[in-house]
């Protein structure tokens, strides 16, 4: 399904953005991988990849803050992994609107790029810290959004942002993922995807299952 796709990650120089680069370049995919524009040309983790995966990668450097970028950038994709986001709770106690500016219109300016270039697919990550301090455990998708942080509300934005792209425009296969260190709570619109970082356990709606791989959307 992914051979010959254009492929474009977002978040791409981060730990799991790396892994699924990694993956996608493995699965035969035209990988273009964005990292934060910087002084540097370090690629992040993306630096630890084999030698030859990292010759199949076209890396671009920019930021999801400029919708003008991503409308530039995105044009020829054909599936969007959106995994940038400003992170680190500490941090976001210091400098709130940077993380709306980074999380929540950052993630409006990729969901607009992919509905005005029509995109086929784009799949949109979160966090557990929507859910804030768990109220019962094991935490689902029943439990309530909880903005604990400046950071944690600012995804529960960008979450609200991608579901309405999806309620309002249709826009294709918009599927948040909720990262529990190594686990991952797929909480999709859609119950056709798939997906673990470097996870143990994964979630669908079809159920939980055990991996000790690493598994693409498809």
């Amino acid at each position: 399904m992914l051979q010959g796709k254009k492929v474009f990650v977002t978040g791409a120089g981060g730990f799991i953005g790396s892994h699924l680069v990694e993956e996608l370049v493995k699965n035969n995919a035209d990988v273009t991988a964005m990292i934060r524009y910087g002084s540097s040309a370090h690629w992040g983790n993306m630096e630890f990849l084999p030698k030859d995966i990292k010759q199949e990668i076209r890396v671009v450097a920019g930021n999801i803050e400029d919708g003008d970028f991503m409308m530039h950038t995105l044009k020829g994709q054909d599936i969007v992994f959106h995994l940038a986001a400003l992170i680190a709770i500490p941090y976001s106690y210091v400098a709130p609107r940077s993380y709306v500016r980074t999380n929540v219109e950052g993630t409006l300016n990729v969901m607009e790029a992919v509905r005005r270039l029509d995109i086929n697919r784009v799949v949109h990550t979160s966090t557990s810290e929507v859910y804030g301090t768990a109220t019962y455990s094991p935490i689902d998708e029943a439990h309530p959004l909880q903005g604990q942080s400046p950071y944690s509300a600012s995804k529960i934005g960008a979450d609200k942002i991608a579901e309405s792209y999806y309620l309002s425009f249709a826009t294709p296969d918009i599927a948040p993922f909720q990262y529990i260190w190594t686990s991952s709570i797929c909480s999709s619109f859609h119950p056709n995807c798939y997906f673990t970082g470097v996870g143990t356990t994964y979630y669908t709606h079809g159920g939980a299952r055990s991996t000790t791989g690493h598994d693409i959307c498809s």
